[in-house]
């Protein structure tokens, strides 16, 4: 005998039209959560509300996807469309601020190398070009490829001088030059990471074994090269006795130009920025009569003149000039270069 329950027809399974709700518990994010928001962009259970005009001024992939007409799936959270990414939240944070605060985004304020390349990568993954350009600009700023800016006092735009937790991170560069071909912050992104920071502080880098093994092959090489000069370059570390046999002066000597060999090679100081006879004014003055001093000057900025030249050489790799690496980032700017509306 056929049961109720087996006569009884199956209920009609619920029309799947109706867009799908978001669990309530999503968090509203607290600085980015506008009540005139038209779209929702969920990091877990973080929840960005923004204005789908924005993505779409700054970002291709949105523009694409709000195109379409099909943007969040079916899902929905508070009678707004909602989109979800796979993304961390504090990185979607910090790529949303330029587009909502021009004032806080790159080539404006401060950013450590790491904020940049976190901004670059989201830039990159989400067609944000304008963006991607303006990063561009705030790390050639920071890594200078020209002699004269690169004995200029540091860009405002440079966290501090120090290499702490909070501080300037060069090291992240190196990583930026070589995962995204950008071959003319190389140079001077191994220079900062070698300088003021001792072999067991690399070591203790948390970078890619690519990166490290560019810092250290680097930091090598331009240790090489002060040795080199010190004794068979070209005049840069010459012993002079003084010309005007002035008995208070000790001309040029070995112990003066063995504290500057030093100097040069101890990663204590920035060569480029100052000289060891500009860094130590007192002590060369008292040493030195003004003819002599002015000889060892002349001498300490050929020296530094030298050492930015083979600059590029020293990065281990092509290219091995300044020329050559101007020349591989024209190309690589050309092969990416961003579709700006």
């Amino acid at each position: 005998m056929t049961s109720e329950l087996e006569q009884r027809p199956n209920k009609r399974a619920r029309s799947s039209s109706a867009p799908a709700s978001a669990k309530s518990s999503l968090q509203h994010d607290e600085r980015f959560w506008f009540n005139d928001g038209n779209i929702i962009l969920a990091c877990g259970d973080i929840g960005f509300r923004v204005h789908a005009g924005v993505l779409s001024l700054n970002c291709r992939i949105f523009r694409d996807m709000l195109a379409s007409g099909t943007p969040s799936a079916g899902e929905v959270h508070e009678d707004v469309d909602l989109v979800r990414l796979s993304d961390e939240p504090a990185d979607v944070r910090l790529f949303l601020t330029p587009m909502y605060f021009a004032d806080e985004g790159p080539m404006r304020t401060q950013y450590r190398v790491a904020q940049l390349k976190t901004l670059l990568d989201m830039a990159r993954k989400y067609m944000a070009d304008r963006l991607q350009k303006t990063i561009m600009q705030h790390l050639r700023e920071l890594f200078p490829s020209e002699h004269e800016r690169a004995r200029a006092p540091y860009s405002p735009l440079r966290p501090s001088r120090t290499y702490g937790k909070e501080g300037f991170d060069p090291w992240v560069a190196v990583e930026i030059s070589l995962e995204h071909d950008v071959p003319i912050i190389l140079p001077m992104a191994l220079y900062y990471s070698a300088l003021r920071m001792d072999l067991e502080g690399i070591l203790d880098l948390n970078i890619s074994a690519a990166a490290l093994r560019k810092i250290l092959s680097f930091r090598e090489s331009f240790i090489t090269q002060v040795n080199n000069n010190s004794t068979t370059g070209d005049g840069y570390f010459d012993v002079y006795s003084c010309e005007n046999h002035q008995s208070s002066c000790d001309g040029v000597s070995l112990p003066i130009q063995e504290v500057a060999i030093r100097y040069y090679r101890g990663f204590e100081d920035d060569v480029f920025t100052e000289t060891y006879a500009e860094a130590n004014p007192d002590g060369c003055s008292d040493a030195l009569c003004p003819h002599c001093l002015k000889k060892f000057t002349d001498m300490q900025k050929d020296f530094s003149e030298y050492l930015w030249e083979v600059l590029p050489y020293m990065c281990k790799g092509s290219p091995t000039t300044w020329p050559a690496v101007r020349n591989m980032q024209t190309k690589a700017d050309g092969a990416s270069e961003p579709e700006l509306p």
